[in-house]
């Protein structure tokens, strides 16, 4: 790679600029990441493996979820589109979260699954699901279309 600028990533993200650090940002970054480490807040390998885990089982989750939930409502000629996608956002998609943070998520799912259907059906399979406790729900509904959330304190505990 002789000649062109490499951008690591750390994190999920790239960076916000490829400029080279001056001498004061080395300084100063030495002094963080000493702080960060005195007071133990770096996640380690395997948080983060789990993490990854937790990720894909969640994933699968929604998308059994949504196939169950299409097979329903068309007697199976919906064939079709019955995946979706879990997003992550946050301090976890931007590499900045630390030991024991949360990971926001955000289900997209297909034509078909309606957020009556995720507050009704994915919920209970979520309340019921063996490696999901202490969940809340809040309903915000400050329009017509709001956006809604549902917070799983914990969904596993041990991989």
């Amino acid at each position: 790679m002789e000649g062109k600028l490499r951008n690591p990533k750390h994190g999920i993200t790239g960076p916000l600029s490829a400029a080279k650090p001056t001498e004061i940002d080395i300084q100063f970054t030495k002094a963080l990441e000493e702080e960060l480490h005195k007071h133990n807040l770096y996640e380690d390998e395997s948080m983060s493996q789990k993490r990854q885990s937790v990720l894909g089982r969640l994933t699968d989750l929604v998308n059994e979820w949504i196939s169950e939930t299409l097979e329903k409502k068309s007697g199976g000629s919906l064939l079709l589109h019955r995946k979706g996608h879990v997003f992550t956002f946050g301090s976890y998609r931007l590499g900045v979260h630390g030991k024991g943070a949360d990971c926001d998520t955000l289900c997209v799912g297909p034509r078909g699954v309606t957020r009556d259907d995720f507050f009704s059906t994915m919920l209970e399979k979520l309340q019921n699901h063996p490696l999901v406790t202490d969940i809340q729900v809040r309903r915000l509904r400050r329009k017509e279309n709001a956006t809604v959330s549902i917070t799983c304190k914990v969904f596993h505990s041990s991989v």
